[in-house]
């Protein structure tokens, strides 16, 4: 399974309740997003140990067993944020994963009777579509797609603009291992990140701040050598 690291408390994030104390005991409920289905989030890159649900935040408001929440890459999620005695902090809907997101706009017109319109691509999911008709955004409740396929409930109105812009693609989430000699600062990735600050950097479990290395392309240099057996984790995307 491939997973993503989430944009919601991805990784060594901090909760505060509404006074800014750390949110100790905290909760955090996730479903599937639209929904109340509980839909699980994991606690490593790996994939293969989910979190309780709600995750209970420790003592310093913070995600417990590492530390990372990470989002299983098929599915859309919604995310309930509660104190310890559940109250509602907030609540954030359609969250992805940070991967590389490839939007497509399709442009249509209307001719007040044709209720089907073929896309170019089929979007990822209808959750991240976004609809406009003369420029007013559409309710999702108002149209059904099918693969590349987007049927409206009403036809819009003849010489109508009809905008889609839709998700198409999900980069998944590049991790790559390597151990530390105490000389060594450069370090070739399996892949490109898209930028530095789209790299997540670990050593022996402790996050690095970016001040502590560059990346070009797919090299790694950090400003001092990691050191000797010690556990390299890069995570991007």
């Amino acid at each position: 399974m491939v997973v993503y690291l989430s944009p919601f408390g991805g990784v060594g994030a901090q909760f505060f309740d509404n006074t800014g104390n750390p949110l100790a005991g905290g909760k955090i409920y996730s479903y599937a997003a639209g929904t109340n289905t509980p839909q699980a989030t994991y606690t490593t890159y790996l994939g293969n140990v989910a979190h309780s649900n709600p995750i209970i935040l420790d003592a310093a408001g913070r995600t417990p067993a590492g530390g990372e929440i990470w989002l299983n890459a098929t599915q859309v999620y919604k995310f309930v944020l509660q104190t310890s005695t559940n109250v509602l902090i907030g609540t954030f809907d359609n969250i992805t994963g940070p991967g590389s997101l490839v939007f497509t706009i399709d442009d249509f017109t209307g001719n007040g009777s044709q209720v089907t319109f073929t896309l170019s691509n089929t979007p990822y999911s209808k959750d991240i579509t976004f609809v406009y008709i003369n420029g007013v955004y559409q309710n999702k409740n108002t149209y059904n797609i099918a693969g590349n396929t987007l049927v409206f409930t009403t036809a819009p109105p003849n010489t109508s603009t009809i905008e889609i812009m839709y998700l198409q693609q999900i980069q998944p989430v590049g991790v790559d291992d390597f151990t530390g000699d105490g000389a060594t600062t450069v370090f070739t990735l399996s892949g490109s990140p898209l930028t530095e600050n789209a790299t997540f950097v670990f050593i022996n479990g402790v996050y690095q701040q970016k001040n502590t290395y560059t990346v070009v392309g797919t090299t790694l240099t950090f400003s001092t050598a990691p050191p000797n057996t010690s556990i390299i984790e890069v995570v991007y995307t």
